[in-house]
């Protein structure tokens, strides 16, 4: 799978994307960083997204790539014997400690289908003709 913002998405909105860089930590496996942006989604000023990305599986061989203004991503590799990996992920217009924050709030570390329930129970509140 993949999913490379810069060269498949801002095209699509007539964006550009002018840089970023992404970390990993290998203690907690999680890939945090930002893309800067013009155009597009966001105003004719360059705008930052700040993200941080969980998995539930521990990736292995992890290779970030930047290429400043023209590709940035990292290659994973996932063990073997994983079917179905799910990937949390918080975005902030403001920093990665927020991303980070935002994720621990809206995700915890609940599984798929606990989120999948909350999100049921709470479109159900909302949206019930009872």
């Amino acid at each position: 799978m993949k999913h490379n913002i810069p060269q498949q998405i801002v095209p699509i909105v007539k964006g550009r994307f002018l840089g970023g860089e992404i970390s990993f930590d290998e203690k907690t496996g999680m890939l945090t960083g930002w893309g800067e942006y013009v155009g597009g989604f966001g105003s004719e000023k360059p705008y930052k997204v700040f993200l941080a990305l969980r998995p539930d599986t521990m990736w292995k061989n992890v290779k970030i790539k930047n290429q400043k203004d023209k590709a940035l991503f990292a290659r994973i590799d996932v063990p073997a014997k994983v079917e179905t990996l799910c990937v949390g992920i918080g975005v902030s217009l403001r920093s990665v400690d927020n991303a980070c924050k935002y994720l621990d709030i809206e995700l915890g570390h609940r599984s798929f289908d606990q989120v999948k329930q909350v999100g049921k129970t709470d479109w159900d509140d909302v949206f019930s003709l009872n």
